[in-house]
């Protein structure tokens, strides 16, 4: 075991460790919550016992600056009394912003799947948040695999 400094290889400076590390050609630069809706229904048709949740995207091409704007949608359904659920439907905007060069098939799956997987957490915390305020409890929404959903998502429609 060798101290620290007496490594043979020289530390990486901060540009060097960066070249090592590629980044997406596009970047998130701004996130907000779009749109949101909570319902409250009281009802004893049975329901799940465990939150279900539905996951939609949208893109839009923006000019200035060169990017998109990416907006998730979540639903979460969940029983927080036997005899009533709630439903909480929300949808998280990004703004992507075109930093370097990208082929057309990195573009369209970034575009389908990536700003979802980086939108996701926002996305996640305002549903959480929105819940919170109603005085509700609801389990902390999973870490999903959100490329997976959404491809089931699209098949579900096809």
């Amino acid at each position: 075991m060798t101290e620290a400094g007496d490594s043979d290889q020289p530390a990486a400076s901060p540009a060097e460790a960066s070249q090592e590390v590629p980044p997406f050609a596009y970047q998130l630069v701004d996130v907000y919550l779009h749109e949101c809706s909570v319902e409250r229904i009281e009802s004893e048709d049975e329901g799940p016992d465990r939150p279900t949740f539905e996951t939609g995207l949208e893109t839009q091409d923006r000019d200035e600056p060169p990017g998109f704007s990416a907006t998730l949608s979540v639903g979460v359904a969940f029983r927080f009394r036997p005899e009533a659920r709630c439903e909480v439907h929300s949808k998280t905007t990004g703004i992507f912003v075109r930093i370097g060069d990208v082929g057309p098939d990195d573009d369209s799956r970034f575009r389908t799947t990536d700003c979802a997987v980086l939108l996701w957490p926002y996305a996640r915390a305002m549903v959480g948040e929105i819940v919170r305020m109603t005085g509700l409890e609801l389990p902390p929404l999973p870490t999903l695999d959100v490329r997976a959903t959404l491809a089931n998502a699209a098949a579900a429609k096809a």
